[in-house]
């Protein structure tokens, strides 16, 4: 993208990093606001309904009181004047003795009740607070991932890799581990399968796959050669040996892009020292997710992709169009920081931050026909052969050595660690 589009889409991000803040500040008086109307109408209608109710209550009880003992006279048999007055004089003491101590207990209730509301209003603000607290970690996080965003595109974390710098820096071998979580036999794939998916990675992060000769000569000038590999790890976290597989028997058909399968508690397997490991989860997706990652600088219990077993690797229980590997080499991209190539706006406003890469309206999906134009990206128009485009895999065959630049930044920056002891 030109630099005066990636300028664009700082200011663009600046501005929507902004609005969150003012949002933020407009919810914290709303919540402040409502938890004090809150209190004010709890307090108010308590009192009000206390002081009726307490009323209320005596009237009704000394009215039910005194027919009781008027019964009971009667049934004794009181006859004449002085036991009625007597009797009478007995049954109005009672009463209010009764009546003064079921006060009592109401009162008792009545406190009883007001130190439940209390109660109620403390748990109503922690609650309140929590919710207050989430949603600041959320917009921090935000906020965090704008900047990043931001610092990415102006060269100011680290000085920006140059592709000849790129030729002379080395192969990088990233470690893996696979985690297989499965439902039934046919899900549990095969090493196999797994291994089929690493030697796609190797030849297409190093520009070795040999469908890049489909690639239309007015782009071959722009194809990188990453310099990275793939490895198995042979040791585990806890300096185990191993294959670099794990394997998760699971109650659950079909996962979605929750997260669920990255958490044992949750019917998945939890991920390996995410700094130190590519956490590959594999496993089958519902609602026709075919893979899923998560960008630099997010949790590192989460940190890693997920694909779907019918679209990893080329051998074992994958199905066409996505039998050739390359929703993995997609997904890894947007590990690495790689956006997709429209920038994620279909009005031609985006951008992915890579110079090398035209502007393009939209994901392209399936096989489209060489070019296919749009926002005024002619003749050559939009490059619908990158790794991170849509189509299918048959049709990806790329990355931009502006690609390769960001990648390779961000494996000296955001994954410095991530390197093969």
């Amino acid at each position: 993208m030109s630099d005066e589009s990636a300028e664009q889409e700082n200011a663009r991000l600046l501005e929507e990093r902004e609005n969150l803040r003012k949002e933020r500040d407009i919810y914290f008086e709303e919540s402040s606001n409502l938890r004090s109307r809150i209190e004010e109408i709890i307090t108010t209608n308590i009192k009000l309904h206390s002081a009726e109710l307490s009323e209320k209550y005596k009237q009704e009880l000394y009215s039910l009181i005194q027919r009781v003992w008027t019964i009971a006279f009667i049934v004794l048999g009181a006859a004449t004047l002085g036991g009625w007055i007597t009797v009478s004089g007995i049954v109005n003491g009672r009463v209010k003795d009764a009546v003064d101590k079921e006060s009592e207990k109401f009162n008792e209730f009545k406190d009883n009740m007001l130190e439940g509301v209390v109660e109620f209003r403390r748990k109503s603000k922690d609650a309140l607070n929590d919710i207050e607290k989430e949603k600041n970690d959320f917009i921090e996080q935000k906020n965090k991932a704008v900047v990043s965003i931001r610092r990415d595109s102006q060269n100011t974390t680290a000085p920006t890799i140059t592709s000849d710098e790129n030729q002379q820096s080395g192969v990088i071998t990233i470690p893996v581990v696979v985690h297989v979580v499965y439902k039934n036999d046919s899900e549990n794939i095969s090493e196999e399968q797994i291994n089929s998916q690493i030697e796609v990675l190797n030849r297409d992060f190093s520009a070795q796959n040999k469908d890049l000769e489909e690639v239309p000569d007015v782009f071959k000038n722009s194809i990188g050669n990453a310099q990275i590999q793939f490895a198995l790890v042979k040791t585990d976290p806890n300096g185990k040996s191993t294959d670099g597989i794990t394997r998760t028997k699971t109650n659950k058909a079909s996962f979605g892009s929750n997260d669920d399968v990255k958490s044992k508690n949750r019917g998945g397997e939890d991920a390996w020292d995410a700094e130190r490991y590519l956490n590959i989860w594999v496993c089958t997706l519902g609602n026709g997710i075919l893979e899923y990652a998560q960008f630099p600088g997010g949790p590192k219990e989460t940190d890693g992709i997920v694909i779907n077993n019918k679209a990893f690797g080329t051998s074992g229980i994958v199905q066409p169009p996505f039998n050739l590997g390359r929703m993995t080499t997609h997904s890894i991209g947007h590990y690495l920081n790689l956006r997709h190539i429209w920038g994620d706006t279909e009005d031609c406003s985006g951008s992915d931050l890579v110079s090398d890469t035209p502007n393009a309206a939209g994901p392209n999906f399936g096989k489209p026909e060489f070019p296919h134009v749009s926002c005024d990206n002619g003749p050559n128009g939009d490059m619908f052969m990158n790794y991170m485009d849509y189509v299918d895999d048959a049709v990806m065959h790329m990355f931009t050595k502006g690609q390769v630049d960001r990648m390779r930044e961000t494996l000296q920056t955001a994954r410095a660690k991530l390197r093969y002891n």
